[in-house]
């Protein structure tokens, strides 16, 4: 009978911002600058309607707002997800 032996990486806490951070990947171990995708939150929404009815012109405001966005940080070697950033 063969066993299997299985290892867990524990990942440590990162310090994301918003806005590019260095550090080492946890997947390819290089030391990388992140790249940050942002994605609009259900706030960044809710906000946008409530500016629709009061103010038209400003309903696109939140969309460019970078505390109502969610940052995603990727590494730029090997593509991988790192995590996000939520205020």
């Amino acid at each position: 009978m063969r066993t299997q032996s299985v290892a867990y990486i524990a990942r440590a806490e990162l310090n994301l911002g918003r806005h590019s951070t260095r550090l080492h990947c946890p997947f390819c171990t290089e030391v990388i600058e992140t790249i940050v995708i942002t994605e609009p939150t259900k706030f960044t929404h809710i906000a946008a309607g409530i500016l629709c009815v009061v103010c038209f012109p400003c309903a696109w405001t939140p969309y460019f707002i970078d505390s109502c966005q969610r940052m995603h940080h990727y590494c730029p070697k090997c593509q991988n997800y790192i995590g996000t950033y939520k205020k």
